[in-house]
């Protein structure tokens, strides 16, 4: 069964550089052939695929077939100018802001300059940053530059873990000690909604404390999506439940997306999402939190029973 047949429509991420190197033209289109034949229709191109030299064939294959796709970006000269080179221009591309920021400091100036690159290319960006230890105090000013800058979108995606994926060091991403200090400061700073781009946030708990009340707008993130409507490819093909959740589900080098969809791997991760942590045992907000994310809280939050990092405990 083609995946586009099932009710919950699948978003696949996929690295096309990876910590050994980068596949080549023949095996990248090899994968991008089983994508498209799984009939995923939302996909992301992560880690500088606009630095891959087999980028024009590959966009070629995916946009012709009508997949909707979106292309990340860091702002280099080297992926700018590939993007400028391409044609017609790619409508969605997400700029990651961390190159920009050093501390509490953005380099509004540089970003402003990447920015207009962009739409004279005929992309317009969304901004998207990964929640760390080190920058969650400078969310609030990102959003006041949104506004500055005309940009309508800004993401907060999940964090990439495990040694399969380019990942943050564990050390990094934030527990709920920082959550509390960001509640704090994002209370002092009283942000007007007005002033906010579009917002798509997928932790739970930063969602609760930048948009309360507002639970209808979550919907596709209702509880942990890995290997049900989340899944990740890496940049040699090995297919994982999420980029959260380091666990491979099989290769598109030996078999079709469906088929590894299909597979017992993909629903034995199900079933586990399907069992309460330990840590969210009595949790009066379980049956809307679902745990948050189970693929942090399962590999680094044993101490707390598999919840999410980001939450401090069950609430009574």
């Amino acid at each position: 069964m083609s995946l586009d047949l099932l009710d919950t429509p699948v978003r696949l991420t996929w690295d096309l550089h990876g910590p050994d190197g980068l596949p080549g033209t023949v095996e990248l289109l090899a994968i991008a052939e089983r994508i498209f034949a799984g009939g995923v229709f939302y996909l992301t191109l992560e880690e500088r695929p606009l630095a891959h030299p087999a980028l024009a064939p590959l966009l070629d294959r995916l946009l012709g077939g009508g997949c909707r796709l979106l292309v990340t970006c860091r702002g280099t000269d080297e992926e700018l100018a590939a993007l400028e080179r391409f044609a017609p221009p790619l409508p969605a591309v997400e700029l990651e802001v961390a190159p920009f920021v050093a501390g509490p400091q953005i380099d509004a100036a540089r970003l402003q300059r990447v920015l207009d690159r962009l739409r004279r290319a005929g992309s317009e960006a969304t901004l998207r940053l990964t929640p760390l230890r080190s920058n969650l105090q400078v969310i609030s000013k990102i959003l006041l530059l949104c506004r500055e800058l005309g940009v309508g979108r800004f993401k907060l995606p999940n964090a990439r873990i495990g040694d399969t994926f380019r990942a943050c060091p564990a050390v990094e991403l934030p527990r709920w000690q920082e959550l509390e200090a960001f509640r704090q400061s994002w209370a002092a700073a009283a942000l007007p909604a007005a002033a906010l781009p579009a917002l798509e946030i997928h932790d739970r708990f930063l969602w609760e404390i930048m948009t309360p009340a507002n639970e209808q707008a979550r919907s596709e993130y209702g509880g942990c999506q890995a290997a049900n409507s989340l899944g990740h490819v890496d940049a040699h093909g090995t297919v994982y439940a999420c980029a959260a959740w380091p666990e491979p589900l099989g290769t598109l080098c030996s078999a079709p997306l469906e088929q590894i969809w299909q597979s017992p791997r993909r629903f034995a991760v199900r079933e586990r999402i399907g069992q309460v942590p330990s840590g969210c045992g009595g949790c009066r907000d379980y049956p809307a939190c679902w745990g948050g994310c189970r693929g942090l809280g399962e590999r680094l939050n044993t101490p707390g029973g598999g919840r999410d990092l980001m939450c401090r405990g069950p609430r009574p």
